[in-house]
């Protein structure tokens, strides 16, 4: 049986550490709010399957019978600064980028997610709104690839 909440759950509790000390960490899903306060925000999102667009599954394999292995694809979306409080990209890009190097690192140490292991990840910063329709903010969205095998 798969376990996609735990491996949601075991993402959400890795902890992003800036070179300032800075500590960024996620909701769960069941945690996620509508409206983000500035007091809340540097903070990353875990999002359900295929919040992002497209499919929830990267792949699904049959290895022998009653065993398969899926590749999740899990989205976690740093909301960094509302894009209405100012400063311009110049400022923030530096701050992204470094973001996704502490990411990469973090991820690389802590690849192993409750039943999952992450197996490979799709960086992007830009501008993203929360929720759908909601505030702008300057943010990183990752889509990690999770591969689970599956016993039943």
């Amino acid at each position: 049986m798969s376990d996609l909440l735990a491996i949601h759950d075991a993402l959400a509790a890795v902890t992003i550490s800036m070179n300032d000390g800075e500590e960024i960490a996620a909701w769960r899903l069941d945690e996620a709010q509508t409206r983000v306060v500035s007091a809340h925000l540097p903070t990353r999102l875990i999002l359900p399957p295929g919040a992002t667009g497209g499919s929830a599954m990267e792949r699904y394999e049959i290895v022998t019978q009653g065993v398969s292995k899926v590749v999740w694809r899990v989205a976690d979306l740093l909301l960094y600064e509302n894009i209405a409080r100012g400063g311009g990209p110049k400022n923030i890009w530096v701050r992204l980028t470094e973001y996704i190097a502490k990411y990469v690192q973090t991820l690389t140490v802590n690849k192993y997610l409750s039943n999952g292991r992450v197996i490979g990840f799709l960086p992007q910063a830009g501008v993203f709104t929360w929720p759908a329709g909601g505030e702008a903010y300057h943010g990183v969205q990752v889509v990690l690839l999770v591969e689970e095998t599956i016993c039943v």
